[in-house]
């Protein structure tokens, strides 16, 4: 029990109120099939079957709040539950573009940046997180940048057919580089176990590559393994945790799932994703707070799935062709546009507590 306090709901939720009633018969009442009851000064209570997504703690002189069950809120949970509710204010949302030639998958680093490749000069740009006014660059390779990724202070940069750059996000300046023998066609990538190992889709070979950090000062890794995947077009890479992930396929537009076992990395179907253009293809996944699944295709429609694949709705920008897609708090998004050269930031103004 928290005295002076009550639980208030921000997101939707399944409450009841009751007047004229002690504290004492609310609880009574709840009989362990609530979740949390707010108790008030005026004799009346609120029961509170399951947790808003979204809540706050507020200080109420004279009340109390109970935890019947003994099981408290997760405060880390997602404050949009209703997908519908969210496409609506996405539509209705405020939108702000930057004009960028081919602009590969989306960054967002520790310094409060929005980051990319711009494929046709081969340079890394970035961005202010709240308006996309261009902050700085730096010219990495003249050749098309493909894949890139951002850990521990790091940006990871690697050419279509040349090396890896590794680059200090401080002073934007590159710091060592890698071969390019065992990439073919790198995609996409993830860090694990604080940076000790790095994982890249290899699409050239159908296989995932797996590095092990060998330096840190300056940072370097080594080609230690691959792992051939059982269907074709590896691309897009999306970290749960260290021991789970995820990974698009190009070719033939579906979802594959990878678990750690005790000497590889144990691949699933998920699903296949529906609606792609046959020129076309599926490039990137990403997971929302409330655990949805935005599916980028180079299309002007993302699709949005649950977690066990049935599809829960689209949200299409015109005459777009989305290549990837970065979710902050609140529900602020990015779009990676390389058809129309161009970032996309649009915020639907929704509050997450």
């Amino acid at each position: 029990m928290i005295s002076n306090a009550i639980l208030k709901p921000i997101s939707d939720t399944n409450s009841t109120l009751l007047t004229n009633t002690t504290c004492s018969q609310c609880l009574c009442y709840s009989n362990l099939a609530y979740s949390a009851v707010n108790c008030f000064t005026n004799n009346s209570c609120q029961l509170i079957s399951q947790y808003p997504l979204t809540y706050s703690i507020v200080l109420t002189l004279g009340a109390r709040l109970y935890f019947p069950r003994q099981i408290f809120p997760d405060s880390s949970q997602g404050c949009m539950p209703n997908i519908n509710i969210l496409l609506s204010k996405l539509t209705s949302g405020n939108r702000a573009t930057v004009n960028i030639s081919n602009p590969s998958e989306l960054l967002l680093d520790s310094l409060g940046y929005i980051s990319t490749i711009d494929q046709s000069r081969g340079a890394l740009r970035r961005f202010n997180i709240t308006n996309l006014a261009p902050v700085d660059s730096l010219s990495v390779d003249t050749s098309s940048q493909m894949a890139i990724g951002y850990d521990n202070g790091m940006y990871y940069s690697k050419a279509y057919s040349g090396q890896m750059f590794m680059i200090n996000s401080t002073t934007l300046t590159i710091v060592n580089t890698m071969a390019s023998a065992p990439f073919n066609r790198a995609r996409s990538m993830i860090f694990i176990n604080n940076s000790q190992t790095m994982i890249v889709t290899s699409y050239g070979s159908n296989c995932l590559l797996f590095f092990n950090q060998v330096n840190t000062t300056p940072t370097n890794y080594t080609y230690v393994s691959s792992q051939t995947v059982n269907y074709s077009g590896p691309y897009g890479i999306w970290k749960v945790n260290d021991s789970f992930f995820y990974v698009t396929s190009y070719d033939n537009n579906s979802i594959y799932s990878y678990s750690r076992t005790s000497v590889s990395w144990r691949e699933a179907f998920v699903f296949q994703v529906s609606n792609v253009s046959v020129t076309s293809g599926v490039t990137h996944l990403t997971i929302d707070k409330d655990n949805r699944i935005w599916i980028s295709s180079r299309m002007q429609k993302t699709l949005v799935y649950d977690q066990q694949g049935s599809l829960l709705g689209s949200y299409t920008i015109p005459n777009a062709q989305i290549f990837d897609i970065k979710i902050l708090d609140n529900y602020v998004m990015f779009f990676s546009d390389p058809g129309a050269d161009r970032i996309i930031r649009i915020d639907p103004n929704i509050q997450c507590y």
